[in-house]
């Protein structure tokens, strides 16, 4: 407590409801441009911006979308089952669009190997990460292709790496 201070809005606590977290949020900016204003001194005016940006976090955390003024909070989210679609399947939520994205992709890929122009191949890419969103919309889940998630071969351990990175000494072969 400081003399003069505006008394701090109360804390509210972890997982707090999306609207008490607005409210405190709300009155804690609004604090910190009053400090501001009124040319408070700096480590003051820092401990408020901290709390100001723990609450915004909070309600981030909470809502899933950052923290707005004047902006109705947004409904708590809650976690969805994620359902398990793999590429090939027709039927269910988003086969069709499965189908799509994984056409796409084989078409990106085709443009790469065939060396288009990458304005060509920018624009397939941008259709490819529409049609992955719309899929991610439709079921709730990132979309995976038949053989599960790509991304080359499979790293090697770390004490491999280093064992392959040493340089064995060619042995002098003696001639006669």
């Amino acid at each position: 407590w400081k003399p003069g201070a505006a008394p701090a809005p109360p804390a509210t606590p972890a997982g707090g409801s999306a609207d008490a977290l607005n409210l405190a949020t709300a009155a804690q900016g609004d604090l910190v441009r009053k400090l501001k204003t009124e040319k408070a001194a700096k480590p003051e005016i820092d401990e408020a911006v901290k709390k100001l940006l723990a609450l915004k976090a909070e309600y981030k955390a909470a809502t899933g979308s950052d923290w707005k003024p004047g902006a109705a909070p947004a409904q708590v989210k809650q976690p969805s089952p994620k359902k398990e679609v793999v590429a090939g399947q027709k039927d269910g939520p988003g086969g069709e669009l499965s189908a799509k994205v994984a056409a796409q992709g084989d078409l990106v890929r085709q443009l790469k190997t065939d060396k288009k122009p990458k304005e060509e191949i920018d624009m397939a890419v941008k259709l490819l990460l529409t049609l992955k969103t719309e899929f991610k919309a439709a079921t709730g889940s990132d979309w995976q292709p038949a053989g599960g998630p790509a991304g080359g071969p499979a790293k090697k351990p770390e004490k491999q790496k280093k064992a392959a990175k040493e340089v064995k000494p060619k042995e002098k072969v003696e001639q006669a």
